[in-house]
């Protein structure tokens, strides 16, 4: 981790973030009120048609893939991504509700909490959704060199802020995701904004 150029609150800066890229506050992305990403935890909790509670995903450690607690994941079957969006968290009633609606049909869903990044003040927010975008995009290209997990078969349902979560995630991926739906996309911060800064169609 580390960061460059001046401070975020004093004009153009640059902030890095290893693995996970290094974000400017210029143009086209000067739309958070000079505001930079800031680096936090982002929880990604699974869901498969075999196992009814949730496995912590970290792709990072043991293969979860052969453990009998890891609900048997099919890397086969389609992936779905559910992310949140302002003042939101992962555990809160509506994702819970969606993840097991989905899972009727034979899929594996991933939640996305990133309720450290989501609250006040909110351009902050704003601009933290760019890091979330580069960390599901990291799981993503992790779950597919380890597990062969097709990012044509990956639909991210994203509301808010996540929205716009989900474009950036599809962006930084060479091969693209199969689908991305947005619920009520935020209008705050992204309106008349360049396509590279809201969520596009062209994102998946």
């Amino acid at each position: 981790m580390g960061s460059c150029g001046s401070h975020p609150r004093s004009g153009k800066a640059e902030v890095c973030y290893g693995e996970l890229g290094c974000f400017t506050n210029e143009a086209p992305f000067n739309n958070t009120l000079d505001r930079l990403p800031k680096r936090f935890e982002v929880r990604f909790k699974l869901f498969t048609e075999k196992c009814k509670t949730s496995y912590e995903l970290n792709t990072s450690t043991v293969p979860f893939i052969s453990h009998p607690l890891h609900c048997s994941f099919d890397p086969a079957l389609p992936l779905k991504f559910i992310v949140h969006g302002f003042r939101e968290s992962g555990e809160d009633q509506w994702v819970r509700d969606v993840a097991a609606a989905i899972r009727k049909e034979s899929m594996s869903v991933v939640t996305v909490d990133w309720k450290q990044g989501s609250g006040i003040p909110y351009n902050q927010a704003v601009a933290n959704t760019r890091l979330v975008g580069a960390k599901i995009s990291n799981m993503i290209k992790d779950l597919r060199a380890k597990y062969g997990v097709s990012p044509k078969k990956v639909h991210i349902i994203g509301f808010s802020l996540g929205a716009h979560i989900a474009g950036y995630d599809g962006r930084n991926l060479t091969d693209k995701i199969g689908r991305i739906t947005e619920l009520d996309p935020a209008e705050p911060a992204y309106k008349d904004t360049d396509p590279l800064v809201h969520l596009d169609k062209s994102d998946a």
